[in-house]
């Protein structure tokens, strides 16, 4: 008699941004599968007797033509909310109730809400804030405006970065005091110039859409200066005490990466058991520990109060009130006036 083949087990296949963006085993061999060594991905697995293929990507560009050539492959897209709109108004998204995920009620109402979105198209994954990120050293002084970056000292001449996106005009915007929401293209090449300026001048040293490289500029010294995440900052400090953040007095930027399940997903049940699953107060807190960003989820926090004090005490992963009132989600802003203008300078 032949032994009868294995069943082979369930896949619930997940994307998600690329660079440190979920917990993972600290000693593990790196050139195994994140899913092998993320203690969430492989808790999961067990519990659910299924598989996890887990993959990753650097830029929107990416996220989207990964679903596009896939149809029917991935069942949850870990993305920014305004990504999340977009997939919305394609059809692309299933929805997901209270009962799919009772998990949600561990997340405060301020993270439950976004605009363009119904509660029921997503459940928040991790929040963070866009800042200033520079090494103390180097530049010698606490930063405290976007002054600091858009007009350096000359000690600083190709130490600059920036992340390579449009938006990123946005925050010049806040310097010159321009609403953000503006459709004024003249108001919106004010923001431009000062980009430009930084170029000519010699100032910036690095244009990617890498965070990775931008960290790895700050560790090294390369770079004294960066636009940069929370998360990614804080990753980086790990590993140089000399690196700091800022969100600046004039303002910066807070967003909200959400969990979406899609309305082709090939295992919608596991998709939906696996976005509850990342909300348990202790698989959350995990990850916001590993990661350094916010966590959008009340029992976690009071889970990471009581084991992390570092992220519990740190005003960039606890962000006190006074500083969410001068961020805000860069929404419902004129991207492709501000893409035409950002790529002359960097294109």
């Amino acid at each position: 008699d032949t032994a009868a083949p294995a069943t082979e087990k369930p896949v619930v296949r997940v994307l998600n941004w690329a660079t440190e963006y979920i917990d993972v085993d600290p000693g593990a061999d790196p050139a195994l599968p994140i899913a092998e060594r993320s203690p969430t991905l492989r808790s999961f697995a067990e519990k659910f007797d299924c598989a996890v293929s887990y993959d990753e990507y650097d830029s929107e560009v990416v996220m989207f033509r990964n679903l596009a050539n896939m149809p029917r492959y991935y069942d949850v897209v870990i993305t920014a909310s305004e990504y999340a709109q977009t997939l919305k108004k394609a059809g692309r998204l299933a929805p997901l109730t209270a009962e799919d995920a009772p998990n949600r009620v561990h997340v405060p109402e301020r993270f439950s809400s976004v605009s363009g979105l119904a509660p029921e198209d997503f459940a928040p994954y991790l929040v963070g804030t866009t800042g200033i990120a520079y090494r103390m050293d180097l530049v010698g002084r606490e930063i405290r405006s976007w002054k600091d970056y858009f007009e350096p000292d000359p000690a600083l001449k190709g130490r600059i970065g920036t992340l390579n996106m449009a938006y990123m005009l946005c925050f010049g915007m806040q310097y010159l005091g321009i609403d953000i929401h503006t459709r004024d293209r003249e108001e919106i090449k004010r923001a431009g110039r000062l980009f430009l300026d930084l170029k000519r001048n010699g100032f910036i040293g690095r244009v990617t859409s890498q965070t990775a490289e931008l960290k790895e500029g700050l560790q090294s010294g390369e770079l004294a200066m960066t636009i940069q995440y929370s998360g990614s900052t804080f990753t980086a400090a790990r590993k140089n005490p000399h690196i700091r953040y800022a969100i600046p007095a004039e303002g910066g930027e807070f967003y909200i990466d959400c969990m979406v399940l899609l309305a082709d997903a090939p295992h919608p049940a596991l998709g939906r058991a696996f976005i509850n699953h990342i909300l348990s107060p202790d698989i959350h807190a995990a990850i916001g520990a590993a990661t350094h960003y916010v966590v959008p989820n009340k029992a976690a926090i009071e889970t990471l109060s009581r084991i992390d004090s570092d992220y519990f005490n740190n005003p960039a992963t606890n962000i006190p009130e006074a500083v969410m009132d001068r961020i805000e989600i860069l929404e419902n802003i004129d991207e492709e006036a501000m893409r035409d203008i950002w790529d002359k300078i960097f294109g």
